[in-house]
């Protein structure tokens, strides 16, 4: 009665219309099921990158780097200051990384892409903590292969870039080596005063990298 349920509209036509059909298939095709097409691959790609300057951190752990890039922290400001004294520790601390001796504030800022210094002069003593572009490039890299391949791509080479790092800055202006400049800080308690601190200061960045992965086409 042509309720052929389960076939094909060709099919059902070809069995309710007779043996030659209107649909034109053959016999030995009734019952044979068409083929999905093969499914290619194709090539993706996708950034991987840090947490966002405005929530990631630099753990004080050294077994736990955290998701920003992160340097050592500087040696302390040289005097033990009142535990009130925040901004000026800090300011201090900032100094002494960057190699100050005498832990002044100078006016002159670091660019955060750059690194090269701008201002007044200054009584920097030596290079410091600074990174140059290109280590904070491969500190990049150096997070970016894993972060590829943890999501089951390839890293792409020279692709991995580093971005202004999160202030958390109780000083403004030149007092934090300029505008974009990311800062952690590490208080030292006194073993006997609690009144008294020192601070260590530590750059952050953000960073961002490109990996490619084979993927099936939909």
């Amino acid at each position: 009665q042509g309720n052929f349920r389960g076939f094909l509209a060709a099919q059902e036509g070809y069995l309710t219309d007779g043996e030659s059909g209107v649909t034109g298939i053959s016999r030995d095709r009734i019952f044979e099921f068409p083929e999905e097409p093969r499914r290619g691959k194709k090539t993706v790609r996708f950034r991987v990158r840090s947490e966002s300057a405005e929530t990631g951190t630099c753990p004080d752990d050294a077994a736990n780097p955290g998701n920003l890039l992160c340097t050592p922290f500087g040696g302390t400001n040289a005097s033990w200051l009142n535990h009130w004294a925040v901004a000026d520790g800090q300011k201090r601390s900032r100094n002494r990384y960057a190699g100050e001796s005498n832990e002044g504030i100078n006016g002159w800022t670091v660019h955060w892409r750059t690194n090269v210094r701008t201002g007044p002069g200054s009584a920097v003593t030596g290079g410091g903590g600074f990174r140059t572009t290109q280590q904070w490039k491969d500190m990049a890299e150096a997070r970016a292969i894993p972060a590829c391949r943890a999501r089951g791509g390839k890293y792409v080479a020279g692709s991995a870039d580093f971005g202004p790092g999160h202030n958390r800055d109780a000083g403004s202006g030149v007092d934090n080596f300029g505008d974009n400049h990311g800062w952690f800080y590490l208080i030292v308690d006194h073993s006997t005063n609690p009144n008294v601190k020192k601070w260590r200061a530590r750059e952050s960045r953000t960073w961002v990298g490109v990996c490619t992965k084979r993927v099936r086409r939909r």
